[in-house]
């Protein structure tokens, strides 16, 4: 399984920004925005380039804070 991000936005008013899937698992369901790590990437400068693909906000890798790390599998 490749290592993925998932960033949850929040504002100034602590609102969190979330996504609505497209297709896949969880698709029609809310979810903050990631994907998988492409070669040679770090975990920020992937969890900043899928925040800017997927909703078209623009972010800074400095400004992330990692709340959780922890693997899974789907049965």
């Amino acid at each position: 399984m490749k290592p993925t991000t998932l960033v949850f936005p929040i504002d100034e008013q602590n609102r969190i920004l979330l996504g609505r899937k497209k297709r896949g698992f969880g698709a029609d369901k809310y979810n903050g925005f990631g994907g998988k790590l492409e070669a040679g990437e770090s975990f920020r400068d992937c969890a900043i380039r899928e925040l800017f693909e997927e909703s078209g906000l623009h972010g800074r890798p400095e400004d992330l804070e990692c709340v959780a790390a922890f693997d899974f599998q789907f049965p």
